[in-house]
């Protein structure tokens, strides 16, 4: 049986290609005197063992769609850059950075903390001089609590959280940056005090002419070139090279999905802290696709536990593996939390591996084995 001989390779230590994936599996048989499985026989297989499926690494970089802003002010990504190594110089243990997607103009505001009202405080004093239609954060406590909140709902600022896993990433080059030139300026001075020189910091980064806005600097971009500067950012001429990429891209999309509806998937530790067994790069707890769409062509996915509660976000498909489970498969359980006696048989509450208390449920002892 094909199976048989998939995993007599696959589960011995000592054999060519154990452990590995399908493609070294199918190499190794197909040298081999045995018979040949075909390798999506080999993948199939593969899909219903957990170890593969939790430890296959998980793609960082593939196509993802893009912010497309259309003026000034439109929106904005704000993060903290943590600086709390030098906190006793400079009596700040964060700095609050917002960045304007359109004109790269950057603003920078010190904390002392990041306690709600702080971050509000900090965020009140950019809007005096300026204010966005909309903000894009992290999903941190920072940015999701009553001062904040009351302040976007007072300015009828619309709060955008990012949940995967490049998360704002505007502004989070720019925290790089900016980092950067702080530690250039302390080493050069042999100091660790920045807050004074910060404000000159930030108006040399504003001055500073930028390649992705046709090397115009931030402070430069006005409603009168604004309009050549979105032309620059979203129609300029590609090289033949990048122009045949991208086709290629839109191309293979419009083959449209390469997942089911209803079907069985892992999703990527990458994007959200799930709950960790071992060292998986992929959640030990199985999602269903419940939606699929495009955007700028891409394919994306939404997906519901195994409850039909619904999972935040939009999943590329870089970001989810699909996972084959029989009816007669095995779920390891964790922990036994309590037994019941009811019409004469013995039941367990149990845990399961991988899931929240939420999964908890009661199971005949009788379907409980030691393995």
């Amino acid at each position: 049986m094909a199976e048989d001989v998939i995993q007599s390779i696959y589960d011995n230590p000592s054999k060519l290609a154990a452990f590995f994936g399908a493609k070294k599996n199918h190499k190794v048989l197909q040298n081999s005197g045995v018979q040949k499985p075909a390798i999506h026989k080999i993948r199939r297989w593969l899909q219903k063992q957990d170890d593969y499926s939790l430890e296959k690494p998980a793609r960082r970089r593939f196509t993802r769609a893009k912010v497309v802003v259309s003026d000034i002010n439109e929106q904005w990504d704000v993060d903290l850059a943590d600086m709390q190594s030098l906190s006793k110089e400079n009596g700040a243990r964060y700095l609050l950075v917002a960045i304007d997607i359109f004109s790269r103009f950057a603003r920078v505001y010190p904390l002392k903390n990041k306690t709600g009202k702080e971050v509000a405080k900090g965020l009140e004093q950019m809007f005096q001089s300026a204010q966005p239609k909309k903000i894009r954060s992290d999903a941190g406590s920072e940015f999701k609590n009553a001062y904040v909140k009351n302040l976007f709902k007072v300015r009828n600022i619309y709060h955008h959280i990012a949940l995967n896993e490049v998360k704002a990433n505007y502004v989070e080059r720019l925290n790089k940056t900016l980092k950067v030139l702080i530690w250039r300026f302390l080493a050069r001075k042999r100091t660790k005090r920045y807050t004074d020189i910060l404000p000159k910091l930030v108006e040399s980064y504003n001055s500073t002419p930028h390649r992705s806005i046709n090397n115009v600097a931030p402070k430069d971009v006005n409603e009168n070139n604004s309009a050549d500067i979105w032309a620059y950012m979203y129609l300029k001429p590609r090289k033949q090279s990048a122009l045949k990429s991208l086709k290629n891209t839109i191309n293979k999309a419009k083959t449209l999905y390469r997942y089911k509806i209803g079907q069985l998937v892992r999703l990527s530790h990458q994007r959200k802290p799930f709950t960790r067994v071992y060292n998986e790069q992929w959640t030990y707890e199985v999602f269903k696709i419940s939606r699929r769409f495009q955007m700028q062509s891409i394919p994306l996915y939404r997906e519901v536990d195994l409850l039909g509660e619904e999972v935040l976000g939009n999943w590329y498909q870089a970001e989810i593996q699909p996972i084959d489970r029989h009816e007669n498969a095995l779920w390891e359980i964790q922990k036994v939390l309590k037994t019941r006696r009811i019409n004469n048989k013995t039941q367990c509450l149990v845990k399961w591996t991988g899931y929240s208390d939420k999964f908890n449920s009661w199971v005949d002892k009788s379907e409980v084995k030691n393995l």
